[in-house]
């Protein structure tokens, strides 16, 4: 195999200078073959902690569930919270407030009634009696959400703000009053107005819009339904006027019970979110699924990352937290751990199923009742046995893990680089992307399919092939494209341990070779190399049509480059000799396949490539994607070929959190998407997910968080300049000089 294939002539990397110098000495040792590269500085941000529909006085309330919401933003260091609406349930407190009216009213009347006057209640007095049963339920609940709603102190002495948004739709106006009238219990609180209203951010200078849901809700089956509607109706009719911009920065979507995410690019003039709910959902207006809280990073360069914390594994099996008193006997803590399986059972159903009498039975559930006071009821009408519901809105506690036992997976994505198009963003992935990888630490890539243009629709004719390259070029070129991200990570993470292992050897005044043996070189090897999974596109299987394996050349070719530049790094700035076995490390971190594990958690991925088209609504190819067979016992679906981006957030009976997400191209457009009247998203894609460490039983995620890294405008290479550089002789006539024929 050529390994040694010129690619100056179409070359934008940035030069790298590196000097040169001894194998004990690793500040200067020659190696010109993976240039250095530098991450640069986090840019500023901000990060402000995301929650919608704590639903206060429903019956999917959970006090213990908004108190954990709230300290995980806290503990992961929000530096401010916003409610996107929802903090009661209007009709449930509307209701309350009717009722206490009448009986207000009807109290008046008969104090009226006996003081024996003659005339009715005036208008004036029942409207009287009426503004203090209003302000009696105002104070009652906004006394409790003050109770409720911790201090978000972050281990300070001020607290931090926490900022309400109420809906005209699930607040009302009562909601109005009780945020109001919580802001005078509370200093920390304020409330921001109704609706919609737009947040400035001192770190970044920023502008966040925050609209609630405030209209009927529109049953859909896709979660991007109903939020790109909010956000097309605040572009199409919002009057707030955002100091210079006519768009905010990011859309946040409350009251919509749903986490996703679409970037700015081609289809979103800007990036937009929707929230999930806090409480535990009872019924489905739209298309409500998640049950948690969002944290998002607005970076000062623009980019967004948007961290969903996944509660509803806590909310669905929240009576697993529940702890039996020690004074129960075996047949009563029998009993209680059904309740708490399948719910409310009866004295028959415990018999039956523990293969009890029915008088044991009985005697259990009265020494229940008993112990558990008044956590557990029993249902006159249906003989049931049950925790009582007050117990679980208001003192049961959910749980989740702490940090420390969390382990987190970074993964880059791509998709749809089609080398050999002259509109690639080179300069982007050239330079840009490693440093991404090494800024965001980066472990896994995953390369998401369509790594060549390939020639059908007569592209080379078309003009969308660069130099009339052909399948081999292609895919040779493709290899040279993935091996410059994959050894300049390398370099920078495998010179980091090396030169403190060489430091360590010269204090021991030692050789290299003597100190470190052929088994940690191979460690720190590995651990510098990146994973790179490869999912074969629909451009990269053309080749099988005319009986050649799909990316057969790509991977060989990017093995050898891996392999050699990798020996020659270590010899040269080292002296040191890889002895066995580097090829097939090699081979083992570049892979070609349809799905792969995480290695520090477990969780498995599945990558797609839909030989589709994309439609308006976003999130329909992504949904259909984690919906298949092939992908439902994996916690992770990464999708591309649509050349846009969208990330989702959906959970599942028995798999637990779903995150998909769909990467856009590496290219700034083709000529077949500008005449169908097709935008594009040219970025690089990032998920990050946080699991327990290596769990004994199936991986779960319970925090994930996606970003997209959008590639700057590049000229593109042009065909043309093929032709210039043929008739760049100099002129025969003087005439001619001035003669410029296109």
């Amino acid at each position: 195999m050529d390994c040694a294939m010129n690619e100056d002539a179409i070359s934008d990397e940035k030069p790298i200078e590196v000097a040169t110098v001894q194998s004990v000495d690793v500040s200067s040792q020659d190696d010109q073959a993976i240039p250095e590269i530098s991450t640069g500085e986090k840019p500023d941000f901000d990060r402000i902690g995301f929650v919608s529909r704590p639903y206060f006085a429903s019956s999917g309330y959970r006090k213990g569930l908004v108190q954990l919401g709230f300290g995980l933003l806290d503990e992961w260091d929000a530096h401010t919270v916003i409610v996107g609406g929802g903090i009661i349930e209007r009709k449930v407190v509307q209701a309350e407030f009717e009722e206490h009216f009448r009986a207000a009213l009807e109290e008046e009347r008969d104090s009226h009634r006996r003081s024996k006057k003659k005339k009715p209640l005036t208008k004036e007095k029942v409207a009287e009696v009426k503004a203090e049963a209003w302000s009696d339920i105002v104070d009652k609940w906004a006394e409790k959400i003050a109770s409720v709603i911790p201090e978000l102190t972050g281990g300070k002495k001020k607290p931090k703000k926490i900022f309400v948004i109420t809906s005209s739709y699930y607040d009302g106006e009562i909601g109005k009053d009780i945020a109001t009238r919580l802001t005078e219990l509370r200093g920390d609180i304020q409330y921001w107005g109704e609706n919609e209203r737009i947040f400035p951010l001192k770190r970044t200078g920023k502008t966040i819009l925050v609209r609630c849901a405030h209209k009927a809700p529109w049953r859909g089956k896709y979660y991007s339904t109903p939020v790109t509607r909010e956000v097309e109706d605040s572009i199409k009719v919002t009057s707030i006027e955002i100091p210079g911009s006519d768009y905010p920065d990011l859309y946040v979507i409350g009251c919509v019970g749903s986490s996703m995410y679409k970037p700015q690019g081609g289809e979103a003039r800007r990036p937009y979110i929707s929230l999930p709910d806090l409480h535990k959902i009872r019924d489905v207006g739209t298309s409500e699924n998640q049950i948690g809280v969002v944290m998002v990073e607005v970076r000062a360069d623009g980019t967004i990352l948007p961290r969903t914390f996944n509660l509803k594994d806590a909310t669905t099996h929240e009576r697993d937290s529940i702890r039996i008193p020690s004074e129960c006997g075996p047949d009563e803590q029998r009993i209680v751990e059904l309740v708490k399986q399948r719910g409310g059972v009866t004295i028959g159903m415990a018999s039956t199923f523990l293969q009890i009498s029915k008088t044991r039975a009985k005697e259990a559930f009265d020494a229940i009742l008993d112990h558990f006071k008044n956590r557990m009821v029993l249902d006159k009408a249906s003989g049931r046995l049950d925790f009582a519901p007050k117990y679980l809105r208001e003192e049961l506690r959910h749980n989740f893990p702490a940090k420390e036992k969390l382990a987190t997976e970074t993964i880059a994505t791509f998709g749809c680089l089609h080398a050999g198009h002259p509109r690639l963003a080179r300069n982007f992935f050239l330079n840009r992307f490693p440093e991404i990888i090494l800024q965001e630490n980066v472990t896994v890539v995953a390369a998401l399919g369509d790594l060549i243009v390939g020639l059908y629709h007569r592209l080379m004719l078309r003009d969308e092939v660069y130099g009339g390259m052909n399948y081999t070029r292609q895919e040779k070129h493709a290899a040279w494209l993935f091996s410059r991200f994959i050894l300049k990570v390398f370099r920078a993470r495998f010179v980091a341990v090396m030169d403190t292992a060489v430091e360590n050897a010269n204090a021991a005044k030692k050789e290299p070779r003597e100190y470190i043996s052929q088994e940690e070189l191979r460690n720190f090897v590995s651990k510098a190399l990146l994973l790179v999974k490869i999912k074969i596109g629909n451009h990269d299987d053309w080749p099988k049509n005319e009986g050649v394996d799909p990316l057969e050349k790509f991977y060989d070719r990017l093995v050898d480059l891996v392999t050699h530049s990798i020996r020659n790094l270590i010899w040269t700035r080292y002296r040191l000799y890889f002895e066995i076995g580097l090829r097939q490390m090699v081979r083992e971190h570049l892979q070609i396949c349809n799905r792969f594990t995480l290695p520090e958690t477990g969780l498995n991925v599945h990558m797609f490539h839909p030989s589709l088209a994309r439609t308006d609504t976003v999130t329909i190819r992504l949904q259909k994607c984690m919906n298949m067979v092939s992908a439902r016992d994996c916690q992770a679906v990464l999708v591309a070929n649509f050349h846009v981006g969208v990330s989702v957030n959906e959970w599942k009976p028995g798999l637990g959190q779903q995150v998909g997400h769909q990467a856009g191209t590496v290219l700034s457009g083709t000529q077949f998407e500008d005449s169908k009247l097709k935008d594009v998203d040219t970025h690089i894609g990032l998920v990050r997910l946080w699991a327990l460490k290596k769990p004994d039983g199936p991986s779960r995620v319970y925090a994930s968080e996606v970003a997209y890294f959008a590639a700057p405008p590049e000229n593109p290479l042009d065909n043309n300049d093929i032709l210039a550089t043929l008739e760049s002789e100099a002129p025969v006539l003087e005439e001619e000089a001035d003669t410029k024929i296109t």
